[in-house]
């Protein structure tokens, strides 16, 4: 059974058409999904490069080097606290900044 069963007819310009087929598949969507982004609220962001998933998978690597620092820590009560975090804070903040920067936005 089919969700959407309202269709709904829209009129454009040769501009319009093109730059709302442009942008939806900039951002890998249908221009019927990307439009229904901005009814739900949601600003449409163009899909993110190979290279941010490389770089998260970079990330994560890291995220997993310091989960093993902690879990030597523990083990051997050798415990450099402020080594540690500032490796988590480090990596918080570089992921923090990669989301703001490809991740969709709320529309405002």
């Amino acid at each position: 059974m089919r969700i959407r069963d309202i269709k709904l007819q829209l009129w454009l310009n040769n501009s319009e058409a093109d730059r709302l087929e442009r942008n939806a598949r900039r951002c890998r969507m249908s221009k019927s999904a990307y439009i229904r982004n901005f009814i739900n609220g949601f600003e449409p962001a163009c899909a993110p490069p190979i290279e941010y998933h490389q770089v998260l998978k970079e990330l994560r690597a890291i995220g997993r080097n310091i989960n093993q620092i902690a879990h030597r820590a523990n083990v051997t009560d050798d415990i450099r606290a402020e080594e540690y975090c500032k490796e988590y804070a480090e990596l918080t903040a570089i992921t923090d900044d990669l989301a703001k920067a490809f991740l969709p936005r709320k529309a405002r």
